[in-house]
């Protein structure tokens, strides 16, 4: 393929993407259809598929890139040990591509594992690990989910501290 083609591509996957984007400002994902998103986009059906197999595709490959990019900024701005409030303030300030994210993927969560591990480590044994990293990644996407729909009702620093106070006293 030649490199006028590829870019062609691209910016056609651009934005079949931004306009499933805007639709899901008025939608739910289950309520798109191809045809919307070729009307939006003012792109043959036949363009739709050389590109993606359906709607679920679409939504996948871009929920991958939206975690992507998420990830990237996340690790790119916030360097210091408070991890928790970072994350916080991260949402806060980004928050429609999280909230686009969760949207997107109704049972799919945010990989919180690789952020946890040290934490994890601190206070469990192997075995226990991967189970406390199962329950904090369940745990924290399902406090990030509740936020978002609250409209980001707390501060960063509030929600940060509901975490923290989960650690404070470990036996229950």
């Amino acid at each position: 393929m030649n490199k006028a083609n590829n870019k062609r591509k691209k910016e056609t996957i651009n934005k079949i993407e931004a306009s499933l984007l805007n639709l899901l400002k008025e939608k739910e994902i289950s309520e798109i259809t191809v045809t919307d998103i070729c009307t939006k986009t003012k792109i043959n059906r036949s363009t739709f598929y050389s590109n993606f197999i359906d709607i679920s595709e679409l939504a996948n490959a871009l929920s991958l890139k939206i975690e992507e990019e998420i990830i990237a900024t996340y690790k790119k701005n916030y360097k210091t040990l408070d991890h928790l409030t970072n994350l916080f303030n991260h949402i806060y300030l980004n928050k429609d591509p999280y909230q686009t994210f969760y949207k997107l993927n109704k049972n799919k969560r945010l990989n919180f594992k690789k952020w946890n591990i040290n934490l994890s480590s601190k206070y469990y044994d192997d075995f226990f690990t991967d189970y406390h990293l199962e329950f904090f990644e369940s745990g924290i996407n399902g406090l990030i989910q509740k936020w978002l729909n609250s409209d980001l009702s707390l501060t960063p620093n509030e929600m940060s501290e509901i975490i923290k106070n989960e650690y404070k006293q470990k036996e229950l």
